[in-house]
């Protein structure tokens, strides 16, 4: 029943936006347009506009370097700070390291940093709430470096409320077998690390917030702590359907919960040919975020639900936005 229910609705959505003005721009069909382009993709094609649109909004990395031989405590924008050991970083086989070593930061400390990044705070299908996401990248000329596996880092940061919460978890990035260097993972989930790396509450001596976190990492590359949500609740799958020419070539689709700080992206349902998540609490507060890009033009699709039902069909209508229009928007959920 629920499966006929969602089809009805994908119809008549399909049904009512065949008899409107297309949001996107006057619908004119000529050869090669891409606002004509309704086909959605099995597997995405290298030159899919997805990946164009994750190099627009993407974070962009901190940059810093330290001596191999010494270790040093790097500080970063945002009150990060990064304490690698000396000699603790391994590269190819064979190579000795020695110099500077190049570190890299992406921080995603708000749920529109996740959106930008299109990460999204799921274990698999199960949810969690993020206090901080990160990812470290180590390399000397050009060669990714990876931590020795009787060393760890220490990464710290400031919790914005001067109130760390407690009983968290470290995640780590599971991602694609071929890892991309920073662009659009779409394989990408979460795993609930069991390699002895640990967090714990850090107090940064001075003025104004200065309690926060701490995580001993066994491991680079992507980072959370955060804790699941209650499992044990009443849960539905949400679908967000959008005009046709909105695919999964072109376009991502986020849920952002407005109590807490967890983003689930919708992933695409090539069935329905509409975004969906699983497990989204019932009677709980999001706004469903869409961003597309077709040509070079960006779209912003936006709903916010007050109480998710046991069939959580909604219609989303994007409307042409400035690229810095779409990011101030996410930046404020």
């Amino acid at each position: 029943m629920k499966r006929k229910q969602i089809i009805w609705a994908i119809i008549l959505f399909a049904g009512f936006t065949a008899c409107k003005k297309d949001v996107s721009d006057n619908f004119v069909i000529y050869t090669n347009n891409a606002m004509n382009d309704t086909v959605w993709a099995r597997n995405l094609p290298t030159n899919a506009a997805i990946y164009s649109l994750f190099d627009s909004i993407s974070p962009q990395p901190m940059v810093d370097s330290f001596d191999i031989a010494k270790g040093d405590t790097l500080r970063f924008a945002k009150n990060i700070e990064i304490i690698f050991p000396a000699n603790s970083l391994a590269g190819p086989i064979g190579v000795t390291l020695s110099g500077k070593i190049k570190v890299e930061v992406q921080s995603l400390l708000s749920k529109g940093d996740m959106i930008k990044a299109m990460k999204s705070s799921t274990n698999y299908a199960a949810l969690f709430e993020t206090v901080g996401t990160f990812c470290i990248k180590a390399s000397k000329n050009g060669q990714e470096l990876s931590l020795l596996p009787s060393t760890n880092i220490k990464l710290r940061f400031l919790d914005p409320d001067d109130n760390p919460k407690t009983s968290l978890h470290v995640f780590a990035g599971k991602e694609s077998y071929q890892v991309p260097s920073w662009g659009y993972d779409m394989d990408f989930t979460w795993l609930k690390t069991i390699d002895g790396s640990t967090i714990n509450i850090w107090t940064k001596y001075g003025s104004g917030p200065n309690k926060g976190y701490e995580i001993v990492s066994k491991n680079l590359r992507w980072i959370a702590a955060g804790k699941h949500m209650d499992s044990t609740v009443s849960s539905a799958k949400l679908f967000a359907i959008l005009p046709p020419n909105y695919t999964n070539k072109n376009t991502v689709a986020f849920a952002s919960f407005n109590d807490s700080k967890t983003v689930v992206q919708l992933n695409a349902d090539y069935s329905s040919r509409s975004f969906s998540a699983k497990n989204i609490p019932l009677q709980k507060k999001i706004t469903i975020v869409t961003i597309t890009k077709i040509g070079n033009t960006f779209y912003l699709g936006k709903r916010n639900v007050d109480d998710i039902g046991n069939i959580g069909v909604y219609n989303i209508l994007p409307e042409k936005k400035s690229l810095k229009n779409i990011l101030d928007f996410v930046e404020g959920l």
